[in-house]
């Protein structure tokens, strides 16, 4: 195979990477727009603790060796009353998607915001009192930026193939 499709190839591969932070920014902003019409009610957090993920994954190396990497994943029960009726829930954001990014960093800066006995808002479900969650907007900003980035590498890499060509 020629270095130019090869080097097109990997601007492809950039510009698909790219796609996929675009169509995950459409979903979360379809659920910002989804809660919108969300209630407003309070809540008390029975529960906040790090959970301790083991995460364990080959690496290619010469001997072949595993290693094993830690994440820490929050772990927030909360407490709302609707009619007089307890409920009890662990979702934090109105859509699952937002776990996909989630990291150790994040669960600790939720277990600090989200404190044992800790009066919270709680954003319920007009129509469903068990749909609830304590962050009504899940943050965009962070997948627009790689959205933003692997697209203009990936163009980059395919404009300027016959130059890159040329430092390889």
């Amino acid at each position: 195979m020629e270095k130019q499709t090869i080097i097109c190839i990997i601007g492809l591969i950039f510009i698909l990477i790219s796609l996929f932070f675009f169509i995950i920014s459409l979903v979360i902003s379809y659920f910002n727009e989804k809660v919108k019409g969300y209630k407003n009610i309070k809540g008390k957090i029975l529960e906040s603790s790090l959970i301790k993920v083991e995460d364990s994954y080959a690496v290619d190396t010469d001997i072949y060796n595993s290693t094993s990497g830690t994440k820490y994943k929050s772990n927030i029960k909360y407490e709302y009353v609707i009619n007089n009726e307890s409920y009890i829930s662990d979702r934090i954001y109105s859509s699952n998607l937002n776990n996909m990014f989630s990291t150790s960093r994040t669960s600790k800066k939720l277990i600090e915001k989200y404190y044992k006995n800790k009066t919270v808002d709680v954003y319920l479900n007009p129509d469903n009192n068990n749909d609830t969650f304590l962050i009504k907007k899940i943050p965009v900003n962070y997948k627009l930026f790689l959205f933003i980035v692997f697209l203009l590498t990936g163009i980059f890499i395919i404009l300027f193939r016959y130059q890159i060509e040329n430092y390889i």
